[in-house]
């Protein structure tokens, strides 16, 4: 068999499972007395209604099958390798250390709060809590990673 035209270990494994589930069609109809009339006797069905018995059973079995695999994990790609991707890691790696105020390795909630209000990416509360706002603003403000300068 030429390189190109050899079944890949994914399809081998598709393959066997099709002919075990196969195997295991035949023999329940042949156990639940659904056999040819040879093997059956007057009562049993002719060999076309038996390989449509053995079909629709097939079909059951690799259905429930199909039901049983669980759903695919959908993660998001890597961008390391797309062009519009240029990001300094080294950079990054920086601006992480300098928000890892307690040099965890981490950044728990709070250093992750100053973070983005200092990046300008924070979402921002209604008008109404303005004096709440104003009372994170002042609490930003105090802390000593403010006055670096980013």
């Amino acid at each position: 068999m030429p390189p190109s035209s050899t079944p890949s270990a994914l399809d081998s494994s598709h393959i066997l499972n099709w002919c075990m589930t196969l195997r295991q069609a035949l023999h329940n109809t042949f156990r639940y007395g659904q056999g040819t009339r040879d093997m059956s006797g007057p009562t049993g069905f002719t060999t076309e209604d038996f390989v449509d018995k053995v079909a629709w059973r097939l079909d059951r079995y690799l259905a429930m099958q199909e039901e049983e695999e669980p759903a695919p994990v959908l993660s998001e790609p890597s961008r390391e390798y797309l062009k519009q991707y240029n990001v300094d890691k080294s950079a990054v790696e920086d601006m992480f250390q300098r928000f890892d105020v307690n040099k965890t390795g981490t950044i728990d909630f709070d250093e992750f709060a100053k973070m983005v209000v200092k990046l300008g990416v924070a979402p921002l509360k209604n008008i109404a809590n303005t004096n709440e706002n104003s009372k994170i603003d002042e609490q930003i403000a105090s802390s000593e990673d403010e006055k670096k300068d980013f």
